[in-house]
């Protein structure tokens, strides 16, 4: 890579609050000023939205400097990959891009159908097909392709990576068998996507540097924002395009390296030869305690780039309030608990309080706590998928598509069926006391008024979202909204990929599908964001809710790196070491007045500092969530045509659900250990146990073949399909080996 010989470097370490986009701004103005054209002039970013917010501020600065001839749009401003992109394009190259939906759909077919996991299908779709993912978009981060990756090269750092990280959930052997499946998914992936006509973002990167030197495209001057977030391609297309590099960026904020976002690159561009450092170290944004705070955190945990801290302090001077830290077995409740108390100052003031966490897990859970309660806030992520929204949705797809008994009884129990909870527990009953098939059920929904079985179609998909899914799912809550509406889109995008449709691929793609927004909403009172996407955004209090220990690298991490190491000669796990405090560091400075944190006990004592710290008890009770589901499932019903039902909902006040409670809980003789482990979710644990409900999913349904199979060779001939043709098999040998080993013989099924 070029390492900055043919061009001048200067960088500014830039530490939270101190303006990184005004100076940013004020270069490009006092370049301006010195005679310098618009038009040689390239600054890049990593978002559309900061590339406008750049945009601005460099009109707001060239105007406040009286310089009302300069061109403003003249001034070329945009993302990395809207740059290469421009470029392709002006070489008569128009590349057809595929989001990251498309990259899971592949990695989901070739590990389908080259049978790489004995995994159930749910947990390979929601653990290990993301982890793939963001393996193949790393890689490519590095311009390494899967012909150049050679698997001998690998090995031996695998082995040593392995031992070193200590992975628990596969052997050694079974790792390096994954490598090579690896590769194989990556190749898949390559080949499907050149097939189609299509480029990843990744590719215009590595497209743009591939063509660069036959037609190259030199500006005077390239300004780049979040250099600790540059990967490598990033890197090299910035100096590949200017004769003097601008670059701006914090190592403490390096939060992105599972994008490819480098801290060796960091440092090789600190450096380098000629290169000009200087520090922004006055905050504009935070309270000096809140300074004083992260700072100290922030060298008592980390060393990397610690010393930038030696001039980082609060410009305004202000104390403000003593950082408070919350250590308790139920951070959720603590934090509604706050919101509520807070809720009255912030709507008085028109003051902003944000609720950072680490994981989208996270998000899910609160934000569908916040809307039980009623609790008006917005997100940073207003797109995605909240999990009982999705399963709830895809449940009643496959109930009005599919034939079998079991799914039409499980879509009864979401809100779009168009009957009550007590007509769908009655007919469930009625399907296990007289053995009701898929006609027969239909039959007897259609006599309560719910929703009839349609022929799978996108027509018809799409037409059941316009016409029921989307109306009830604004009266459950924003996030339940917004993941019907991401589906709804995910659908469409199932239907323009080539090759036959089937319903199961299609819930399988929906199961994977991901639309989170990087536009997001921040405009009420109450915000709720994960740190990533609070980055670059300020508050006026903050709750900061972190996660555990750090988890050990997976297998697939592990490939990943051996891949690295052994196609490159990189170690890059250094630059992911340490990334937790690096996160904490960016919440704690995204305050402007108020930093709360509110943890649980595992390790929580790591954020109290001496002297910096409040520590302040829980409330000593958190108010009970507001009852809405009953007027939600009302609601559903009305909506479904069924006035007369939905009436004699609100009269019921569900009685018939505490008898069945009631009933249970009298004749319970014993408590198992999944029985344990549902109960601290109510609606499953009465949906599973009370109401027995068929739990619906891929490997229940396969066990229920195989045991049909397995019955049906003991009374008749089975009728087996290609997919269970093992299992058949399987069943014989097992019946064969106990005749000859116990002379024993199967006389009943």
């Amino acid at each position: 890579m070029n390492t900055g010989r043919n061009s001048t470097v200067e960088i500014i370490v830039a530490n939270p609050g101190t303006g990184k986009t005004t100076t940013l701004a004020r270069k490009v103005a006092s370049l301006l000023k010195d005679g310098v054209s618009e038009n040689e002039i390239l600054c890049i970013t990593f978002t559309e939205k900061a590339a406008e917010h750049m945009l601005r501020s460099i009109e707001k600065e060239i105007r406040d400097q009286g310089m009302i001839r300069a061109d403003i749009f003249g001034i070329r401003v945009s993302t990395f990959h809207s740059y290469a992109m421009q470029y392709l394009k002006e070489r008569d190259i128009s590349p057809r891009l595929v989001g990251n939906n498309y990259l899971r759909y592949s990695i989901y077919r070739s590990v389908m159908e080259r049978n790489v996991f004995n995994y159930q299908a749910e947990y390979i779709i929601d653990q290990l097909i993301p982890k793939i993912e963001n393996a193949i978009r790393y890689l490519k981060s590095f311009g390494i392709m899967p012909d150049r990756i050679e698997a001998d090269k690998c090995f031996p750092d695998l082995e040593d990576m392995y031992n070193q990280e200590g992975v628990s959930n596969a052997t050694l052997e079974e790792v390096n068998a994954f490598l090579s499946y690896f590769i194989d998914i990556f190749r898949d992936y390559e080949t499907r996507k050149n097939r189609d006509g299509r480029m990843d973002f990744n590719d215009l990167l590595i497209k743009f540097l591939q063509i660069y030197h036959e037609k190259p495209v030199r500006y005077r001057y390239v300004l780049v924002d979040e250099l600790q977030d540059v990967n490598d391609l990033e890197a090299e297309i910035a100096m590949l395009s200017g004769d003097n590099v601008f670059l701006v960026g914090d190592r403490k904020q390096a939060i992105f390296g599972f994008q490819g976002g480098s801290l060796s690159n960091f440092q090789m561009f600190m450096e380098g030869e000629g290169t000009t450092v200087s520090t922004l170290g006055l905050n504009y944004r935070s309270t000096s305690k809140i300074i004083e705070y992260s700072g100290e955190y922030y060298k008592l945990s980390s060393s990397q780039g610690a010393e930038d801290l030696e001039e980082f302090r609060a410009f305004y001077g202000e104390q403000g309030e003593d950082i408070d830290l919350c250590i308790t077995k139920d951070p959720y409740g603590v934090v509604i608990s706050r919101i509520e108390d807070a809720l009255p100052s912030l709507e008085k003031t028109g003051t902003k309080l944000a609720v950072l966490v680490r994981t989208n897990g996270q998000m899910e859970e609160l934000a569908q706590l916040l809307s039980e309660r009623g609790i008006q806030f917005s997100s940073t992520i207003s797109g995605g998928l909240i999990s009982n929204a999705r399963r709830d949705i895809l449940t009643m797809i496959r109930g009005i598509f599919s034939s079998e008994p079991e799914d039409i009884v499980n879509s009864l129990f979401t809100p779009f069926s168009g009957i009550s909870m007590r007509e769908a527990f009655n007919i469930s009953q009625a399907r296990r006391k007289d053995r009701l098939d898929a006609e027969a059920l239909m039959k007897l929904i259609g006599e309560k008024g719910g929703i009839q079985a349609r022929e799978f179609n996108s027509g018809n998909l799409l037409e059941f979202f316009d016409d029921v899914v989307i109306p009830v799912s604004l009266t459950m809550g924003r996030g339940y909204f917004n993941s019907a509406v991401a589906i709804k889109q995910g659908i469409m995008e199932y239907f323009e990929i080539g090759g036959e449709k089937t319903l199961d691929e299609m819930i399988d793609f929906l199961s994977f599908c991901d639309y989170g927004s990087d536009a997001g909403d921040t405009t009420s009172n109450v915000i709720l964001s994960t740190v990533h996407k609070a980055k670059g955004l300020e508050f006026d209090q903050v709750i900061y809710i972190p996660t555990g220990e750090k988890k050990k690298r997976s297998f697939i991490d592990v490939v990943m790196h051996s891949i690295l190491k052994g196609t490159l000669g990189k170690d890059s796990r250094g630059d992911l070491d340490q990334e937790d405090v690096r996160v904490d560091f960016v919440a704690f400075t995204r305050a402007k007045k108020k930093l709360s944190i509110v943890k649980k006990p595992t390790n929580g004592n790591r954020f109290y500092i001496e002297g910096k710290t409040l520590l302040a008890d829980p409330p000593e009770t958190v108010s009970e969530k507001q009852q809405r589901k009953l007027y939600d499932e009302a609601y559903a019903l009305f909506l479904s045509g069924n006035p007369e039902a939905s009436r004699s909902l609100l009269e019921d006040r569900k009685k018939w659900v505490r008898e069945a409670i009631t009933s249970y809980f009298q004749g319970l003789n014993s408590i198992s250990f999944s029985m344990v482990s549902t109960s601290t979710k109510p609606f499953e644990f009465l949906k599973r146990y009370v109401l027995a409900i068929p739990l619906a999913t891929k490997a229940l349904s396969r066990g229920t073949r195989i045991h049909k199979i397995a019955e049906d060779l003991f009374t008749q001939e089975p009728e087996v399909s290609d997919e269970d043709k093992i299992y058949f098999e399987n069943i014989k040998h097992i019946h064969s080996e106990i005749e000859n080993k116990y002379s024993m013989r199967q006389i009943g099924a």
